[in-house]
């Protein structure tokens, strides 16, 4: 899964099998988005969870839900003209922040933001720059809401991403596998629930 939503989601939704299933065996695997169809295409995994369908007709895919995007800042953060604002990102491919800035700015205001960006590979290393003062990110509305020493800057000004489960088209599935896709659908619907 990719690092937003592994933690928050799927975890709660192994431990719940696990108790259930205390001899089914685990690895949670957090990878980037692109890395992610690679791994179920060479069987790595029995798993996946990406942000967006595959394609194929022999992948069975579960729209999950959507994370909803906010901006966010430093508790007490003050905008100044003489000190531009920072905004942090996974990497330099990741769009999320792209989108949400060209959604909700002006073309070039949001050129010009994006040409302040600073790295920090993953979600929670994006929460603690927030955190720290290190910038502004955009993260999704469930991994921020009560997160102190954050604000959201608009609730209401959001990006979606979405929130896809994909696993190899079967003429059998097992009676786990039904608990496997209904534990991550129940935790779904409440970590996306913002």
């Amino acid at each position: 899964a990719f690092s937003s939503v592994a933690r928050s989601l799927v975890l709660p939704a192994l431990a719940r099998i696990t108790r259930q299933r205390p001899e089914a065996r685990v690895e949670l695997l957090i990878r980037e988005l692109a890395e992610l169809p690679g791994l179920l295409k060479r069987a790595e995994v029995d798993y996946v969870i990406t942000a967006a369908t595959l394609g194929r007709e022999d992948v069975q895919s579960v729209h999950l839900g959507d994370e909803q995007n906010v901006l966010v800042r430093p508790k007490g953060y003050r905008e100044s003209k003489s000190e531009p604002e920072w905004f942090l990102d996974h990497h330099e491919g990741d769009e999320v922040t792209g989108d949400y800035l060209r959604k909700h700015r002006s073309a070039r205001e949001a050129r010009e933001a994006l040409r302040r960006r600073r790295y920090l590979d993953e979600v929670y290393g994006l929460l603690d720059g927030v955190r720290l003062g290190l910038g502004s990110a955009v993260l999704p509305i469930h991994l921020v809401q009560n997160e102190p020493g954050i604000q959201i800057v608009h609730r209401d000004r959001t990006w979606e991403t979405p929130v896809w489960l994909h696993y190899w088209e079967q003429p059998y599935f097992s009676k786990l596998h039904g608990e496997v896709v209904a534990a991550l659908q129940a935790e779904a619907g409440i970590a996306l629930k913002a």
